[in-house]
């Protein structure tokens, strides 16, 4: 969620009611809600950390992943399938 982009695209295809987006840092998360508002878009969205998931939408038909993160390993538990996704993440350059 760091612009809104994605999840505007997502709430654009599926409808706002049917996106979850989480952001770590508060001050992009009020950016990026304040441009999906005006974009006309209301998705769930939660300011905290992604790695652990949102439990209270679950169960999730998709998840997508984006973040920088320092592993390189993602369990997936709250999908409707049984799915793990591996992903590679690499921490940002200092």
């Amino acid at each position: 969620m760091r612009t809104g982009y994605s999840t505007a695209l997502m709430c654009h295809r599926l409808g706002s009611g049917a996106v979850t987006s989480i952001e770590y840092d508060p001050v992009i998360a009020d950016r990026a809600k304040t441009a999906l508002t005006i974009a006309g878009y209301m998705p769930f969205l939660v300011q905290g950390d992604g790695l652990h998931g949102y439990e209270r939408r679950a169960p999730y038909d998709l998840l997508i992943v984006r973040h920088e993160a320092p592993c390189n390993r993602v369990e997936v538990k709250d999908l409707h399938r049984s799915v793990v996704a591996a992903t590679e993440m690499k921490p940002r350059a200092a």
